[in-house]
């Protein structure tokens, strides 16, 4: 099996912006004209005779930059949610009616071996994981 990885198009962040769409609300970026130009552009210069499937995360951004793949390759497209940037949920929407102040006090997220994650961030092997799912 052979993977070639593209990156997507140029996104119009405005779009979020003038929304008031911030952090992980950002995702669903649309391409801006340019990035619609260069993912035309790809699509009518790739060579896509060994290719099977388009395979595509689920942001905006990639999804029309793999739209423009299938429409002139007439390949299937396929969505992978674990192709993705890992978003730490900083809102704390998952704790239930905990009032404000208490939640500062919450304990941090630990890694497995025990250590603090004080960047919130995803543990290298939980990358590797999502990555081998795909």
């Amino acid at each position: 099996m052979q993977l070639l990885l593209i990156r997507h198009g140029q996104a119009n962040y405005a779009a979020c912006d003038t929304r008031g769409m911030v952090g992980p609300a950002r995702d669903f970026a649309p391409l801006s004209d340019a990035g619609r130009r260069q993912a035309d552009k790809l699509a009518a210069e790739l060579d896509v005779s060994d290719v099977d499937m388009i395979l595509s995360s689920p942001y905006t951004r990639a999804l029309e930059t793999a739209a423009a793949l299938c429409r002139h390759t007439g390949l299937p497209l396929r969505v992978e949610m674990d192709l993705r940037e890992w978003q730490p949920d900083t809102t704390y929407s998952g704790i239930p009616a905990v009032p404000s102040p208490v939640r500062r006090f919450l304990p941090l997220p630990r890694h497995p071996a025990g250590r603090v994650d004080v960047c919130l961030g995803e543990h290298p092997g939980h990358e590797r994981a999502r990555a081998a799912r795909v």
